[in-house]
């Protein structure tokens, strides 16, 4: 007689039986996703970032770590994201009918906004964690999960199915999907390679080109739109935030950065921009170092150690330094030397000196904790930039909003043509300007 295991699993509010077969030697976080539920991972179940938690038996397991050996109970509790949100009005266009989607889709939370494409009106707005997280918090994850066409469509299928979701949400009782005409995208260049069922295998290595740059409309129920990237590691997001933002119209020189695990900068004004990324690893992903801190958490409590003397200028921890290990300071000095390092670059590219640049945006979910005076005390921004830095928020959402209009479409076809890229991985200048950066001064 065979030996069967029964998993009896609670997932939002529903109780699901899977049952094993004989010699079924996966782990609990593969048994619960080959039956639709998803577990967050930012490691890609390598075992080290501790998020894949649920409750055995009324016991917290790591899912990729714990393999069934009897029968369990099992509970997944979806983890909730604060989700930035900017909403946008939209010129009324009289004339067209129905509703029109928004996508916002960052690599950590996905955030849509659902218009009345006749009036201009946002009339329901939501957010959720990225679904894709099972197959690893950052891009590079991502793209290496993506080894074949399999593995991508299963990746494409999940996002679409969480986009889907979202969309039956916001249209409630009051509207069908259906009703839903027009679909505008942003995101990284990866994600909207992986939306649009495109590998994104060539991003992942030298020259770093993708497949495709977008900035065209696909004719098909609903029409869908993604916003127009600069490059590999410079998507649509960073289009859509000079859109939403304005300052492709601007006299003075304004810097864009969305601060994540990748990034993103564009540098200029009305007559064109400079655009770079920079990868800041883990120390800017949530939920990195020895306490769970999240990034914002542990720059100010680095920034607490340099003031009390705690921490040297060289990264050094002098003494106990509580909650933060000697590993985190150094990958808080990695994140914050990509930072300074892209500003300083980009700065000497354009032969213009950090005073010269009027106003500095921040944009993203990151920028909503931190502390901007600690970011100075850790020394990731000059010194010059101080009282010129702004929070914008979602920038990307906002342009991807706004995308719903003709008229912004083509305002971003022209904020396409007025960036250039820079790549920075093969810049000895670059390089340079990290080591530099590395120190707290």
């Amino acid at each position: 007689m065979k030996c069967m295991l029964k998993i009896t699993c609670e997932y939002e509010n529903n109780l699901k039986e899977i049952i094993l077969g004989e010699g079924d030697e996966r782990s609990l976080k593969s048994i619960l996703e080959a039956e639709g539920i998803m577990v967050s991972a930012p490691c890609g179940g390598k075992g080290i970032c501790g998020r894949c938690i649920a409750g055995v038996d009324g016991k917290d397991e790591l899912c990729c770590r714990y393999y069934p050996k009897k029968d369990i109970c099992v509970k997944v509790e979806r983890r909730k994201n604060s989700v930035v949100r900017n909403v946008v009005k939209l010129p009324p266009e009289p004339l067209k009918e129905g509703l029109g989607l928004s996508l916002d889709l960052g690599t950590t939370t996905i955030a849509a906004f659902l218009y009345d494409l006749k009036t201009g009106e946002c009339i329901g707005e939501t957010g959720a964690e990225n679904a894709l997280s099972i197959f690893g918090a950052d891009v590079i994850s991502r793209i290496q999960y993506a080894e074949n066409d399999q593995k991508l469509l299963r990746m494409t299928a999940v996002l679409r199915e969480q986009v889907y979701d979202l969309m039956t949400e916001l249209c409630g009782t009051g509207h069908s999907f259906k009703d839903v005409k027009y679909l505008s995208i942003a995101g990284n260049t990866v994600m909207q390679h992986i939306f649009a069922a495109m590998s994104p295998r060539s991003i992942g290595e030298a020259p770093f080109r993708p497949l495709s740059l977008f900035g065209e409309e696909l004719i098909a129920e609903p029409t869908m739109y993604y916003c127009p990237c600069i490059a590999g590691y410079v998507g649509g997001d960073t289009t859509a935030g000079i859109l939403s933002t304005g300052i492709y119209e601007s006299d003075e020189k304004v810097m864009l950065i969305d601060l994540g695990t990748n990034c993103e900068f564009a540098l200029g004004d009305r007559n064109g921009f400079i655009c770079c990324s920079s990868p800041a690893g883990p120390a800017f992903e949530a939920g990195s170092g020895k306490g769970e801190l999240k990034g914002s958490e542990l720059i100010d409590e680095v920034a607490a150690l340099l003031k009390n003397g705690t921490c040297s200028e060289s990264g050094r921890l002098l003494s106990d330094g509580g909650k933060v290990s000697q590993k985190d300071v150094r990958n808080l000095q990695l994140a914050k030397a990509a930072v300074r390092g892209a500003i300083e670059t980009v700065l000497r590219i354009e032969g213009i000196r950090a005073s010269d640049v009027k106003r500095i945006l921040i944009a993203g979910g990151f920028g909503m904790y931190l502390d901007i005076e600690n970011a100075f005390t850790i020394g990731m921004f000059p010194e010059e930039f101080r009282g010129r830095i702004t929070y914008v928020g979602n920038s990307a959402g906002a342009g991807a909003s706004m995308a719903l209009s003709q008229k912004n479409r083509k305002k971003l076809k022209d904020i396409a043509a007025m960036c250039r890229y820079e790549e920075l991985s093969s810049s000895k200048l670059f390089y340079d300007e990290y080591i530099d950066a590395m120190s707290f001064e």
